[in-house]
């Protein structure tokens, strides 16, 4: 049986989450983590390895711009998806460089 690829999904509401659990389960394995201490602690305490990464970058307790910091050290080649909650543009990280900026739906 092939292992389907992992995602952490990051975000502090339980809807959005939710939503993108159910859009993504068929055909990845999705972690989730309602803000960057909680995602950290999932990796850490499990020994998780995750193939991407989608954050929101206002999360409570560790922002996703710490959680992205953190990442970076420990697994520089992990994609990341990064949105503002509050703003129009979403950011793909990649090696730990902006690669790409392109509005949000």
């Amino acid at each position: 049986m092939v292992q389907k690829p992992r995602i952490l999904l990051v975000n502090d509401s339980e809807i959005t989450i939710e939503g993108l659990k159910s859009l993504l389960d068929e055909n990845y394995e999705v972690y989730t983590a309602y803000n960057g201490f909680d995602a950290l602690k999932e990796l850490e305490d499990n020994g998780k390895q995750v193939d991407l990464v989608i954050t929101d970058l206002i999360t409570p307790i560790i922002s996703g711009y710490a959680l992205i910091s953190h990442l970076k050290q420990k697994s520089p080649q992990t994609p990341i998806v990064a949105k503002p909650g509050w703003g129009p543009l979403i950011f793909v990280i990649l090696s730990g460089i902006y690669v790409h900026i392109f509005p949000s739906p």
